[in-house]
């Protein structure tokens, strides 16, 4: 997919040299042999711009963002694959017939957790589709494991996984499995008439700016890195604070809850940045942590226009803050992550207009996080059970 976003599209990415997706081969692992690029994380230089150049940056981003989403000429739901081609074949690779749309593809931690049979084998042509045929592999992997005996406990605290606190029981799993479920069938989706919102593209999510490249003097994108999948800068997604609201909500560490309000700069602390350690520490259900890097930088020039000028134009005001109180300390942080989430929002909607479509960013939330659970299989489902069983119970009324 790298390859096809780089030759096809000309998205910043680093080429791919060499790569092997088993163990079979002298390293005795999979492996990806990239190209070194040069430049520096956006969250170096972040904290120190000007509300202006912090908006020339979201917009540099929401350039390549917009490029991320055109559509793709590939028709289904799945992994991206090069065609099979003679040895003697001389690759064009900036050709889309070099490819094609395949089976999904997760990595081999992923498949080594969940087991290759628990992810279709299909290219599914809708989104509800492809939500059922991953809920189905995963209902499946877990019933054919443990039998039908509701009793039966399918984890404990000393689970693999950190995100499993408690005892869980094969009943326990069935009843939120079945929670998603209605979900699955009941969460509105755009109407057929706005296709366009369907159309395949590129995605590429943890998007923070800790896996971008940038150039130091030109604040220009030279790589993004670590692929997956496209929604807001996580740097401008602060959660801390956001109090039993936010939990309500399912705490999905992608979607903060918006928080409106009047602060000055001065209230506004930078956190530092978060290392790949301390995210890996970060619990699954938004209990500890933070998302501490930033958008990403472009040049001090006129790149924002009118719309720069428009968007930087707020009042604010000083407001007292008790830091022995949590949601009260965080608040001015979120604040201000709500008003570059809108202005990042603008910014996007210049660039492709489908990003203005009335109600687009309101719709996109339920499908965001079931396409969250169902990617990350049944742990996940345990860790939101307490919502999915509530937001199920909501839908069936």
């Amino acid at each position: 997919m790298m390859t096809l976003a780089r030759s096809y599209r000309n998205i910043p990415a680093p080429e791919v040299y060499a790569w092997n997706p088993d163990n079979n081969n002298p390293v005795g692992a999979p492996y990806m042999l990239l190209e070194w690029v040069e430049g520096i994380e956006p969250w170096q230089q972040w904290h120190d711009l000007s509300s202006s150049d912090r908006i020339a940056l979201l917009d540099e981003l929401a350039v390549h963002h917009a490029n991320f989403a055109k559509p793709l000429p590939f028709k289904g739901l799945g992994s991206i694959y090069f065609s099979p081609l003679p040895p003697d074949a001389k690759v064009q690779f900036d050709d889309v017939s070099a490819y094609y749309l395949g089976p999904l593809s997760r990595g081999p931690a992923s498949t080594r957790h969940r087991g290759i049979s628990t992810w279709p084998q299909t290219t599914p042509t809708s989104l509800r589709s492809f939500w059922l045929e991953l809920w189905q592999h995963e209902v499946d992997s877990i019933t054919t494991k443990f039998g039908s005996d509701r009793s039966t406990v399918i984890a404990t605290e000393d689970h693999p996984s950190s995100s499993i606190q408690e005892t869980i029981t094969l009943g326990q799993f069935l009843d939120v499995a079945q929670a998603l479920l209605v979900l699955i069938e009941k969460c509105p989706l755009p109407p057929d008439a706005q296709a366009e919102l369907y159309e395949l593209s590129f995605a590429s999510a943890d998007y923070a700016f800790r896996n971008i490249k940038m150039d130091p003097e030109t604040r220009k994108i030279s790589a993004f890195l670590d692929w997956d999948d496209v929604r807001y800068p996580e740097d401008i997604c602060w959660y801390d604070g956001s109090g039993e609201r936010w939990y309500e909500t399912g705490a999905f560490l992608f979607m903060p809850l918006d928080e409106e309000g009047d602060i000055a700069e001065d209230t506004v602390s930078e956190p530092e940045p978060v290392t790949e350690e301390e995210e890996s520490e970060v619990a699954d259900d938004g209990t500890s942590g933070s998302e501490a890097d930033t958008p990403e930088d472009s040049e001090e020039d006129d790149s924002g226009g009118d719309e720069a000028s428009e968007l930087e134009n707020t009042e604010p005001l000083d407001v007292e803050i008790d830091e022995h109180d949590t949601e009260d300390y965080d608040r001015p942080r979120r604040i201000k992550d709500t008003r570059l989430r809108r202005q990042y929002e603008q910014l996007l909607a210049a660039h492709d207009s489908r990003f203005g479509t009335e109600g687009f960013w309101e719709m996109r939330i339920e499908p965001l996080k079931l396409q969250h659970l169902v990617m990350h299989g049944w742990i996940e489902w345990m860790v939101k059970d307490e919502w999915l069983l509530k937001r199920a119970a909501e839908l069936k009324l």
